[in-house]
C-alpha cells in the first residue's frame, strides 16, 4: 500500500512538472505572436496583423498568471514570476509604443523606434525569466535519481539517524515528507539499480528515465 501511494504520488509530481512546462511553452507562443503581430503591422499597415498581436497580449496575463498558481509552493520560482511579471509589462509596453506610432502614421517612427532593439531586448529578457522558471520546475522534479539511489543504496539516512531516505531528502532539500516519498520512489523506478552481486542495473523504465536524463 505504501508503495502504491508512493508510485501515485510519483506520477501525480511528474503530472504537475509538465503542466508547469506547458504554460511556459504558452507562454513563449504568446510573446513570440504578439511581436511577429507587432512587426507585421509596423511594416505593411495591414490592421490584420494586429490580430495575433493582440491575441498575444490577452493570453499573456492568464498564462502568468497559471505559472504562479502551479509554482506558488517554491518561494524560488514566486521571486522567479514576480520578475517574469514586470518584464512582460515591460516588453508590451515597448511593443504598444510603436504600434501607437504606426497607428498615428508615425511610420519612421516606429521603425526607428524598432531599430533601438527595445523590442528584441524585451523579448529575451521574457524568454530569459521563462528558461530559469523552466530549469528550476526540471531541477526540483529529478534531484537527481542518481544521487537518490546512491543514498539509498548507502543507507545514509540510517546514518544521520533518520528511519527512511525520504526523511533525510525531505530536511536536506526542504520539501514536504510526501514530495520526498515521491522522488524517492521515482528514483526506485528510474535510478540506476544494482544486482545481488553489485552490478549496475538499467532502470525498471528505462525509456522513461531516458527521457529524464
Amino acid at each position: 500500500h505504501n508503495a502504491t501511494t508512493a508510485r501515485l504520488e510519483a506520477q501525480a509530481w511528474y503530472v504537475h512538472t509538465f503542466e508547469v512546462l506547458v504554460a511556459i511553452e504558452a507562454m513563449k507562443s504568446a510573446v513570440n505572436m504578439a511581436i511577429r503581430g507587432e512587426r507585421g503591422y509596423l511594416i505593411t499597415g495591414d490592421t490584420k496583423f494586429l490580430r495575433p498581436y493582440e491575441t498575444g497580449l490577452r493570453d499573456s496575463q492568464p498564462h502568468v498568471d497559471r505559472i504562479a498558481a502551479l509554482t506558488g509552493d517554491n518561494p524560488a520560482q514566486q521571486r522567479n514570476v514576480a520578475e517574469l511579471r514586470t518584464r512582460v509589462t515591460s516588453f508590451y509596453a515597448k511593443l504598444e509604443r510603436a504600434v501607437t506610432l504606426r497607428r498615428a502614421g508615425d511610420r519612421e517612427g516606429a521603425e526607428a523606434l524598432v531599430r533601438t532593439g527595445a523590442g528584441m531586448r524585451g523579448i529575451d529578457a521574457v524568454l530569459d525569466t521563462l528558461g530559469r522558471i523552466e530549469v528550476e520546475e526540471r531541477r526540483r522534479v529529478v534531484v537527481r535519481h542518481a544521487l537518490i539511489a546512491e543514498v539509498e543504496t548507502r543507507g545514509l539516512a540510517r546514518e544521520r539517524g533518520m528511519r527512511t531516505t525520504a526523511m533525510l531528502l525531505a530536511q536536506l532539500v526542504r520539501i514536504s515528507p510526501g514530495e520526498a516519498r515521491a522522488r524517492v520512489q521515482a528514483a526506485a523506478d528510474l535510478g540506476p539499480r544494482r544486482g545481488l552481486t553489485g552490478e549496475q542495473l538499467e532502470p525498471i523504465y528505462p525509456l522513461v528515465a531516458a527521457g529524464q536524463a
